[in-house]
């Protein structure tokens, strides 16, 4: 039991890391061709070859190679709201996504103010992998299925 305790603190912590939410414009432009992206080999291979033709489009982003995955799907949480997002690119900060303007307008905005457009950045309540299905994308599953 004295084991038990250090080792669930230390577990909880590693899990509860603060993500850092920014903005780019770059993941909203439709025909933005997907070579340019640091995850191009994964989404070419997957036949996209354009943003507008990954499903979920505009909700993308880019994201720590350490603790990402290309073409992965992140439910990031910001208050009560929550978005979908797939991560198609890179960033070189841990703990950090970078997605399109309107995703950060979507999930931040609380009674008409777009918090984190306006902020520039804002920390994330909570950022976890979910199945590729709740964003948009055929797996077998239904988006909340374990």
């Amino acid at each position: 039991m004295k084991l038990f305790a250090p080792l669930l603190s230390l577990a909880l912590a590693a899990s509860c890391s603060a993500w850092i939410l920014k903005w780019d414009g770059v993941y909203e432009q439709y025909n933005q061709t997907v070579s340019s992206l640091a995850c191009s080999s994964v989404l070419t291979e997957k036949g996209y070859k354009v943003l507008g033709d990954i499903p979920n489009f505009y909700n993308f982003g880019g994201a720590p190679e350490g603790k990402t995955q290309c073409g992965s799907c992140w439910k990031l949480r910001y208050k009560g709201n929550s978005a979908f997002v797939t991560v198609v690119d890179r960033v070189a900060t841990d703990d950090l996504f970078v997605v399109a303007t309107d995703t950060v307008k979507n999930l931040t905005t609380f009674n008409g103010v777009p918090e984190g457009y306006d902020w520039g950045t804002v920390t994330l309540f909570s950022a976890y992998e979910v199945d590729g299905s709740c964003c948009g994308f055929s797996t077998g599953k239904t988006c909340g299925d374990p």
